[in-house]
């Protein structure tokens, strides 16, 4: 393995000053040269250039393709991280150190758009490896994301560099067939045809000049477009995914611009809680209708918690080294047992026979499968069928697991259980997995609750006998009936404890606006609005995700979107932010139950918005921006013309209102749970309970006698 500037991105061949027109550069060498040159079709360049690798990782992915096929055993990525990306002079540099390419090897197989190199060979020059590449569109990848591509190869120590520049191609004059160059051999009888071919030469720098490295290839992406700023774990998933054949003789690092910190990018791995096999891969075979018996390798697994990496989550598909299927589901439909656990789930499937079709079945981009062809079909059924089973198999493991990290965290309920004998022990357990399994989706609180519900429950002989006779599939529809009625009772238990909860604070907030409570807290110490919703966020909106609050709002835009402070508004807080989802954010803006809101307080309001919803337009995928003001009621004046002018971006609310709603969501809650079963009593004497407490609080809520 060379040393050279083929395995380190460090040293880099020399630049052309970015005032120059490219098409003026030594011109020297292209008219010498003038074989070398690009025919295309514009609609080629954008559709499987631009559009189709508009995201970093796609576009290198291609070039690490292209590295793999020429024998490299090492390939090193220069990119900034964590800043973002388009600013001036950034570059993103791929070198290794495979064979290289001749200027001849340059004319005609870089530069031929649409060559299938698989036609001559499936394997590498020296036959060491598999092909990755096939459709001959990977050399367009580097303009999904940059508008300059620099090449510098070099084969047996000569040296060849060109360079392409998106704007040159676009602007290229469409090349006319005359009667004279059919006669070379370019022929056309499509009249639009030959209107749209265009020829470019790109700017020929070096032609095979003897150099002291024996090979490898260095491409530059240059004058990067305005991108999202990496994130090193995910963009270090998203490459992770895409290929199955890094480690051993194919090292590929990541070395961040500025500090030259390396890390090197393995294979695909994420720690799971089960794993299906438990180790290494399983293998089956599946019958396809055109190509026989064919074998899938595959793994799957499950982590604890729920992954929130869409670059994680799911299975991915390969073929050859490569994915060609972005993670996903085998699109599993619905009414599967353990559904939820689709939201813990990982892992790959190996089908190489899927890029061997005589039929092209992937897409160009390797991000998806034709699943409609006959072969693949039987894939995606197979694919499906196995993720239902692991599925099941992860709910019983789940449950198994829970239920003993449950009795080693609570003696006391290991107690209990241990206090039943022989087979009404083990009765007892298989009760507390089969109800675990299949509340699985819960947070570990309360499946700790349920789970001793259960334990404390089941010396009653009555509850015993029917949650067994359940669990053996055993009884007709009345016990089936009297086993729900006694599980709505358990239920209505626990809920009941969750709103004495909520109530309190529904109440400690009626409180708080009735005594005209300050916005912050008072030099007294009183509690304030903010604090009493900081503590308890679903009083805002039960449909939260996340919650930031108190932060200045020029830190926030610089730490969450990586934009500079704007001038003369320094210092400016929001209230909170909400974020509910990949698509959406909520900004809160919240006054005093006591004073009116004023302009200035209006015009905060406002600058916070367009501040967020500025930010959120810059990105790739752009979330809706709401904000929700929460007040006493009363404007001043100049304010309340501000108020009526406030389009449906924003939501205002009094602080009565909130009140309100809160209130309407508790009853209905209290009501959904009296309705499962009105005439036990038992629910009834805790529905009473909970009347009386709910008495006094505000008219608002109705009588209980109404419900």
């Amino acid at each position: 393995m060379s040393d050279g500037r083929f395995v380190s991105t460090l040293s880099q061949p020399p630049y052309i000053p970015s005032g120059k027109l490219v098409d003026s550069v030594m011109p020297s060498l292209n008219e010498k040269h003038t074989d070398f040159k690009l025919t295309f079709e514009i609609a080629i360049i954008e559709h499987l250039g631009l559009n189709l690798y508009s995201e970093v990782h796609s576009a290198i992915s291609e070039l690490l393709a292209n590295a793999y096929d020429a024998e490299a055993t090492e390939v090193n990525i220069e990119i900034p991280v964590g800043i973002q990306l388009g600013l001036e002079g950034q570059k993103i540099v791929i070198s290794d150190n495979g064979h290289g390419m001749t200027y001849q090897e340059c004319r005609d197989n870089f530069l031929k758009i649409g060559r299938n190199r698989r036609r001559q060979s499936r394997r590498s020059r020296n036959g060491s490896r598999i092909v990755i590449g096939k459709k001959g569109i990977g050399k367009l990848a580097g303009f999904g994301i940059a508008n300059q591509v620099r090449v510098c190869t070099v084969a047996n120590y000569k040296e060849t560099e060109f360079l392409l520049n998106l704007q040159a191609i676009q602007r290229a004059e469409p090349k006319k067939f005359s009667d004279e160059s059919s006669q070379e051999g370019l022929v056309t009888t499509d009249e639009y045809e030959a209107d749209i071919t265009r020829e470019y030469k790109p700017n020929l720098l070096k032609v095979e000049q003897e150099v002291e490295e024996k090979q490898g290839t260095i491409v530059t992406l240059e004058k990067i477009r305005p991108l999202d700023a990496i994130d090193l774990k995910e963009f270090i998933n998203l490459l992770a995914r895409k290929f199955a054949i890094f480690g051993g003789d194919f090292v590929v690092n990541l070395i961040e611009t500025g500090s030259g910190h390396k890390t090197r990018i393995e294979k695909f791995d994420v720690p799971t809680q089960f794993r299906f096999p438990k180790e290494n891969w399983g293998k089956e075979e599946i019958h396809t209708p055109t190509m026989g018996k064919q074998e899938v390798e595959y793994w799957i697994g499950f982590t604890k918690a729920t992954i929130k990496e869409d670059s994680v989550r799911g299975i991915s598909v390969i073929a050859n080294g490569k994915s060609v299927q972005d993670p996903f589901d085998f699109k599993l439909s619905g009414g599967t047992e353990g559904q939820f656990g689709l939201q813990y789930m990982t892992g790959e499937v190996k089908a190489h026979w899927l890029d061997e079709h005589s039929v092209d079945v992937i897409a160009s981009d390797r991000a998806s499968v034709r699943w409609s062809d006959p072969d693949a079909s039987k894939l995606l059924l197979w694919g499906r069928q196995k993720v239902k089973d692991s599925l099941k198999d992860w709910v019983k493991s789940r449950a198994e697991e829970t239920v003993k990290e449950i009795t080693d965290e609570a003696p006391d309920i290991k107690k209990e259980i241990d206090s039943y004998q022989g087979e009404a022990r083990e009765e007892l357990k298989r009760v507390i997995e089969r109800v675990v399994s299949n509340i699985a989706h819960v947070g570990p609180t309360r499946t700790r609750e349920v789970v001793v519900s259960i334990v404390n429950s089941y010396r009653h002989d009555h509850i015993r006998i029917v949650l067994n006779k359940i669990i053996a599939g055993k009884g007709g529809i009345d016990m089936f009936a009297e086993a729900l009625r006694q599980w709505d009772l358990i239920d209505a238990v626990l809920t009941f404890q969750e709103l004495s909860v909520k109530l309190s604070a529904i109440r400690t907030l009626h409180i708080l606006v009735l005594g005209k409570a300050t916005e912050v807290r008072s030099k007294s110490g009183d509690l304030s609005l903010h604090e009493h919703l900081a503590a308890h966020p679903w009083l805002i909106d039960p449909m939260f995700t996340g919650m930031e609050h108190e932060r200045n709002i020029d830190k926030f835009i610089l730490e969450r979107y990586n934009l500079n402070a704007a001038q003369g508004n320094e210092g400016k807080r929001f209230d909170f932010i909400l974020t509910y989802s990949s698509e959406k954010v909520r900004i809160v803006e919240i006054k005093s139950a006591k004073d009116p809101i004023d302009v200035r307080g209006m015009t905060n309001l406002t600058y916070y918005h367009q501040r967020i919803k500025k930010a959120e337009g810059k990105q790739n995928k752009p979330r809706s921006v709401k904000t929700l003001l929460v007040y006493n009621g009363n404007a001043t004046g100049d304010a309340d013309g501000m108020l009526d002018s406030l389009n449906d971006e924003y939501e205002v609310y009094t602080w009565d209102d909130l009140f309100a709603r809160n209130s309407t969501i508790y009853k209905e809650q209290l009501k959904r749970v009296r309705e499962k079963n009105p005439d036990d009593p038992r629910i009834k004497n805790l529905w009473d309970v909970m009347r009386l407490r709910l008495e006094g609080v505000s008219d608002s809520l109705g009588s209980a006698e109404s419900n």
